[in-house]
């Protein structure tokens, strides 16, 4: 059997990520960890918890700085330490999906809405 935690600690335990990451950066990379692009996240970054996820407030475009395929987000907190990392997708097996991968230095990528589902990472 799995692990479970009831709600409320469930609750607890995504608002401390989230706490965590506030002020943060949202890194876009490729599969094998190149940085494409990256974004400040607000403070606080996530609204709070309900049943173990958050979702992200206003998430800023980010502008490709390196042309390639994203791969993968990585959400820092503000010290720069490597706090959570997903991958991305657009046929939405990925924990972000959007509309392709691909792009070219100068564009602009938005995510919203990004929800961390930590239920779903125990």
């Amino acid at each position: 059997m799995a692990l479970v935690l009831n709600p409320a600690l469930r609750n607890i335990q995504t608002n401390a990520v989230a706490a965590r990451l506030a002020g943060g950066t949202l890194l876009l990379q490729t599969a094998a960890g190149v940085t494409l692009g990256s974004v400040q996240l607000s403070a606080p970054a996530f609204d709070a918890a309900v049943d173990g996820k958050v979702t992200a407030r206003a998430i800023p475009e980010i502008i490709i700085t390196t042309a390639g395929a994203v791969g993968r987000f990585i959400l820092q907190s503000a010290d720069g330490a490597d706090e959570v990392m997903g991958t991305i997708s657009v046929t939405g097996g990925g924990d972000v999906t959007i509309t392709r991968t691909a792009f070219v230095v100068t564009e602009g990528v938005e995510l919203s809405p990004l929800t961390l589902d930590l239920a779903k990472a125990v």
